[in-house]
C-alpha cells in the first residue's frame, strides 16, 4: 500500500488535476483517511473488483471530470 500511496502523491504533485481511484485489500484506511491525504482520490475500492466495474468507474470520471465520490464527513 505504501508504494501505491507514494506513486499517487507523486502523480498529484506532477499533475494537480489528476483523478485517481485506489484498489486495496487492506482495511487500514477504512474510515476515509485517504481522501484527506490525497486530494485527487475519488474512489477506494475493495479488491477483487470486476474489470467491467473498474472500466465503468474510469469512464464515469472521464465523462464527468473531477467530481467526488468521497464519503461525507461523519459518515
Amino acid at each position: 500500500m505504501e508504494s501505491a500511496l507514494s506513486a499517487a502523491v507523486s502523480a498529484q504533485f506532477r499533475t494537480p488535476d489528476l483523478v485517481t481511484s485506489l484498489l486495496s485489500e487492506s482495511e487500514l484506511f477504512s474510515q476515509g483517511e485517504l481522501f484527506s491525504m490525497l486530494s485527487p482520490l475519488r474512489c477506494v475500492l475493495r479488491r477483487p473488483v470486476k474489470v467491467d466495474d473498474l472500466a465503468e468507474i474510469a469512464t464515469y470520471f472521464l465523462d464527468k471530470g473531477a467530481v467526488g465520490c468521497a464519503p461525507s464527513p461523519g459518515s
